[in-house]
């Protein structure tokens, strides 16, 4: 719940980094294939007795072997946090911006028997296709010793982001000349805005002791989630009249031209003269809450569980 609705709870544990009291700076180049280039550095370092702070830095840049696909990364992390004896606040901040060209891919077309009908490096998306993504992450955190017995840490985590995408969509394999080989791929045309808001709130509590001659540990906590998301959502569906025309040389200006299979016809298509169709305006609110408790009996020989979720 911590990360978001899409998130996979239980599958991972996503760890930022915190800023360090001991000095500590690194600088990192990237190069690979497909025009791969980019870098990182990150400094951290102790800003007084019980402060310190942190700076990191992220580029990427490269193509793929699809046609039309290539990213680019741009992330920057910061994180403050201040030690107050028994509990230690720490504040991060974390932009990302991520630039996809024609990423949306849906496979390359095969025949019954799987075989290829074009080269691996086909795509469906033109060069005008996108997706692109911005996104605000600010997490609070506190953490620390209640008693000798009893420790805890919360979080406190909001999201803010946006990703706007604009991508074709293969609907139609068509055999142009009738010879009983697919040739053209007949496209439908997305045009998606989604912005969303997240928080979420989590507190856990940790005791240890004694119970019954046995160590008893026992967790305790609670989870608050609240998210909305406003989308605009966009598209030209795949018509039959698009393919005639483009047979007959007679082509419109706002048609979705068919892509040929080989030596693909990018280009030819005019996106900004699609007739696209916008449905209402959604808006979709979450809210999540939960609360949980563990406790653990230990003895020499065995231990003891419950657990109780809410």
């Amino acid at each position: 719940m911590l990360y978001g609705a899409g998130a996979p709870g239980g599958l991972f544990n996503y760890v930022t980094k915190k800023p360090q009291s001991e000095f500590s700076a690194n600088a990192r180049a990237i190069a690979g294939s497909h025009s791969r280039t980019g870098g990182s550095g990150e400094i951290t370092s102790a800003l007084s007795d019980n402060q310190n702070g942190r700076l990191g830095v992220f580029y990427e840049e490269q193509d793929t072997y699809r046609d039309n696909s290539a990213s680019e990364v741009f992330i920057f992390d910061s994180g403050y946090s201040y030690d107050l004896n028994n509990h230690l606040f720490t504040a991060q901040y974390t932009h990302y911006s991520q630039d996809l060209d024609g990423n949306r891919l849906r496979g390359v077309p095969t025949d019954d028997a799987g075989n290829f009908l074009t080269d691996r490096s086909w795509n469906h998306n033109e060069a005008s296709d996108f997706l692109n993504l911005r996104s605000d992450v600010v997490q609070l955190s506190l953490e620390g010793q209640v008693t000798s017995s009893m420790s805890y840490d919360t979080k406190l985590r909001y999201i803010d982001n946006e990703q706007a995408q604009n991508y074709h969509e293969p609907r139609a394999l068509i055999d142009s000349d009738g010879d009983g080989a697919i040739d053209l791929v007949g496209r439908e045309f997305r045009d998606q805005l989604r912005e969303q808001e997240q928080i979420s709130f989590a507190a856990n509590f940790v005791y240890e002791g004694t119970l019954f001659n046995a160590n008893q540990r026992t967790a305790f906590g609670v989870d608050l989630y609240k998210g909305t998301e406003d989308a605009l959502l966009g598209g030209t569906a795949f018509s039959a009249d698009f393919v005639e025309r483009y047979l007959a040389g007679t082509s419109l200006d706002s048609d979705i031209i068919p892509l040929r299979l080989t030596s693909p016809n990018y280009g030819e298509s005019q996106p900004g003269n699609y007739d696209v169709n916008f449905r209402a305006p959604r808006t979709t609110e979450q809210v999540r809450n939960g609360a949980y408790v563990l406790n653990e009996l230990a003895w020499d020989k065995f231990t003891l569980v419950t657990q109780r979720a809410l």
